[in-house]
């Protein structure tokens, strides 16, 4: 998109400012999300590419259509979303009820968009773990799963899209028969006994 701007002086700042978003993220990575400045310059420059975005009668705006357009916003805005994520999870690895749900929120955010925008009037399926697809409510810790949600208890992607879909919707769970879990983002492993015979996952 950069490439095709003009005037140049708008073309050099948003590549500027996307190269100070890059540059940012790598750094994070590199070490382990424990930096507040790079997170703060990851912040300015995602920011400040998404004021050029929603900015009107730009050349932005003669380059790409307006699709495009709201998914690179999307992108910026889930860019510095994960970064926080897992800036948060560095400093506190225990699950909060605010963090997770707030993950799960935008997620369903982006599903939504891409369902009535990118996909609109075609069938999407989604391939997620079971705790972020189910039509129910999860307990701090993932200790236990209710229909109804209670006070503390998460709400995954799957609740907010039953909410809007309603009956355009259904999850398909998937099981283990043996192996080990543990969270995606490291933290310890704890090993899953074989299924017992006659049980749905030994079938």
């Amino acid at each position: 998109m950069a490439n095709d701007l003009h005037p140049s002086a708008l073309r050099d700042q948003a590549l500027a400012r996307a190269q100070e978003a890059i540059a940012a993220q790598e750094r994070l990575y590199a070490a382990k999300f424990s930096s507040h400045h790079d997170l703060e310059s990851l912040a300015s420059a995602t920011r400040s590419l998404q004021k050029m975005l929603e900015t009107r009668n730009t050349p932005l705006q003669s380059v790409r259509s307006a699709r495009d357009m709201a998914f690179m916003d999307h992108a910026l805005k889930n860019m510095y979303a994960d970064a926080v994520f897992r800036a948060e999870f560095a400093k506190a690895p225990r699950t909060t009820t605010a963090r997770e749900s707030y993950r799960d929120a935008l997620n369903a955010a982006n599903m939504r968009w891409l369902i009535e925008h990118h996909y609109a009037g075609r069938k999407v399926l989604v391939w997620a773990h079971n705790v972020h697809v189910m039509n129910a409510y999860y307990a701090p810790g993932f200790k236990d799963v209710h229909l109804s949600q209670r006070p503390g208890d998460m709400k995954p992607t799957g609740s907010f899209m039953k909410s809007w879909l309603r009956d355009n919707v259904y999850n398909i769970g998937i099981t283990a028969f043996e192996g080990e879990e543990g969270f995606a983002m490291g933290g310890p492993r704890t090993p899953i006994l074989p299924a017992p015979a006659g049980s749905l996952e030994a079938c």
